[in-house]
């Protein structure tokens, strides 16, 4: 199975959104110092906030198992009904609920998680819109497989052997270990 970088799962996260909710004119991961009048609503962003290590995750694979915190903005102009903007950011927490977001089967990734959904009015440039953050939470695996991705399976059985009997032409000095 292979895994992903955070760029890659963003541009997954993005593509999703895209394709279940057309009404969308912007969707954006990470998106910075944006000036609020030039943005095109209905609009969605979002970005990590926050990673926690799980170490009982751990795949023994050489992988690191991660929980990555979203948080993502449904921002709608002050024109829309409040409920609205509601319904919609209720409709992408109920989408994203326990939905791999557009990664593809094969990747190493848990379903998302829906925190909740709540109205965000601390950020003073987007006074002039109605917004909503829907937070949730995604299992993924960073780093490279010490195992070959050709598909094989991973031994299931250890055999060990002494020298000098070892090697290719001792296989029968072998014996299965514990």
């Amino acid at each position: 199975m292979a895994n992903m970088t955070i760029e890659q799962l963003c541009e997954h996260i993005e593509g999703h959104v895209k394709t279940c909710f057309p009404v969308f004119k912007e969707v954006r991961a990470f998106e910075d110092g944006r000036d609020p009048a030039d943005l095109k609503t209905p609009a969605f962003f979002f970005e990590c906030s926050d990673v926690q290590n799980e170490e009982d995750e751990d795949p023994q694979t050489g992988e690191s198992a991660h929980t990555l915190r979203f948080e993502g903005q449904v921002i709608c102009n002050s024109a829309t009904p409040r409920r609205k903007v509601f319904q919609l950011a209720m409709s992408v927490a109920s989408k994203f609920r326990r939905s791999r977001l557009g990664v593809p089967v094969g990747v190493k990734i848990g379903p998302a998680r829906v925190i909740g959904v709540s109205a965000d009015n601390f950020d003073p440039r987007l006074d002039q819109f109605y917004v909503y953050t829907v937070e949730w939470t995604q299992l993924v695996f960073l780093g490279e497989s010490v195992w070959e991705d050709d598909g094989s399976l991973p031994p299931s059985q250890v055999l060990i052997s002494t020298a000098p009997a070892i090697g290719a032409a001792h296989e029968e000095d072998y014996r299965p270990l514990g």
